[in-house]
């Protein structure tokens, strides 16, 4: 191999990755970004053979994931077809997303393993944001094992519905990656685990020619405003102090400084011709966050046109600086 040739070397990689030889598969991804240290295909590649390295050296984090994989197998196999409800339908719990099965397709691509770099950048970066937690990669990859699931299984819906669930996700990522004469076409679907209904579409072209971290950057942008306008985050005010509230809802759930709630007035129900018609709630005040912790937030009330009281409704109001 022509040791100047960042393809190559950064494909010689994934040939030892496949092979589950983590500490060469890293070493031809240093030698690559040798060539090139911007180069974002060969920097997410080497992070993550770095975490899978570190993950065979430590003996009793491989023993918990171990363990915790043969009993979420447990689960998957014992679920009931369809999931229980929450006594507490109003207030959010963490929104979980995992990738899974996106598939390479169309002719073949000079990068190998452009899918798996794709979902593991997002990965960080979803992950970075505070706002969506996205199951390691690692933990998913031996529970398929585990199952024994390949593409084949996992293309029937039911089983990838059954799967997300049993890593108590509420989005499960899947598609397809299609190479391209100098590019990609990004086929992503985000599909809700509870409603096996499709959330959001988004059909992408990555080009070769522009750089991989901007385009990256911008669809992950995509993914959290989609996340955030379809899924809003609601919780009750717990209590007032002055212009303060005590929200119900923390860094647990994604809540982060700077994020804006409204709070929300239930409306009179109107009887129309015996039938009982019941509007949705309309905002009545607006609070920034200005405190985070684990299980609880504070937030400032900025504006309000009736005052906010302990077990008002709050939901998250999506912004363009989310």
């Amino acid at each position: 191999i022509n040791p100047y040739y960042i393809e190559a070397t950064s494909n010689k990689g994934t040939a030892f990755e496949k092979e589950g030889r983590w500490a060469e598969a890293l070493d031809a991804y240093r030698k690559a970004l040798a060539i090139d240290k911007q180069d974002t295909f060969s920097a997410v590649l080497a992070r993550q053979a770095q975490e899978r390295l570190a993950l065979q050296q430590n003996v009793e984090r491989k023993k918990r994931l171990d363990n915790l994989v043969k009993e979420l197998a447990e689960r998957f196999r014992t679920q009931p077809k369809s999931p229980s409800g929450a006594e507490d339908t109003w207030t959010s719990r963490p929104m979980v997303l995992t990738f899974v099965d996106m598939q390479e397709k169309g002719e073949l691509g000079e990068r190998d393993g452009f899918a798996g770099v794709l979902t593991a950048h997002l990965t960080e970066q979803l992950n970075a944001s505070g706002r969506v937690q996205v199951v390691e990669r690692a933990l998913v990859e031996r529970l398929l094992e585990e199952l024994n699931l390949g593409s084949s299984e996992l293309a029937d819906p039911n089983t990838a519905l059954r799967l997300g669930r049993v890593l108590a996700a509420k989005l499960l990522g899947t598609g397809s990656l299609h190479n391209l004469p100098g590019g990609n076409m990004v086929n992503l679907r985000l599909v809700d685990t509870e409603t096996s209904l499709i959330a959001k579409v988004f059909a992408r072209q990555i080009s070769s020619t522009h750089s991989l971290e901007t385009q990256f950057f911008q669809l992950n942008r995509e993914i959290l405003a989609a996340i955030i306008q379809t899924y809003p985050l609601q919780g009750y005010v717990a209590r007032m102090d002055g212009s303060r509230a005590m929200i119900n809802l923390g860094s647990k759930q994604g809540v982060v400084v700077g994020a804006h709630f409204e709070a929300l007035q239930e409306q009179e129900p109107v009887t129309y011709k015996g039938k009982t018609l019941q509007s949705a709630p309309r905002a009545v005040a607006q609070l920034k966050v200005v405190q985070v912790e684990p299980e609880l937030c504070l937030a400032e009330v900025i504006s309000q046109e009736t005052p906010v009281g302990p077990d008002a409704k709050v939901r998250e109001k999506f912004t363009p600086a989310q």
